[in-house]
């Protein structure tokens, strides 16, 4: 992620890499990967979590907890990447 900026956004033809942070009041915090069912409800994944202390985790597993203040890289086109932000922000798809 480039040091400069919150959020940053990547296009390659129609695969989109998205950053996004964790809000406080995130539906995410303290539930897994898994148990979101990220990937499978929105078709988007979690290809990379940075933790608030800088530590990184390139292709989290399945049983990773998201912690609020992570920066997380989202893959996916422009659609599931929107599906997947509003499932860790609400929990609504």
């Amino acid at each position: 992620m480039p040091k400069a900026l919150a959020t940053a956004e990547v296009v390659l033809d129609d695969l989109v890499l998205e950053w996004f942070t964790v809000e406080p009041e995130a539906f995410c915090i303290g539930k897994t990967i898994r148990a979101l069912q990220a990937r499978t409800v929105t078709g988007a994944s979690i290809v990379s979590i940075i933790e608030p202390n800088r530590m990184s985790r390139t292709n989290p597993e399945a049983d990773t907890i998201l912690n609020e203040g992570a920066t997380l890289i989202l893959a996916g086109d422009k659609n599931k990447n929107a599906a997947l932000k509003r499932l860790l922000a609400t929990g609504e798809i």
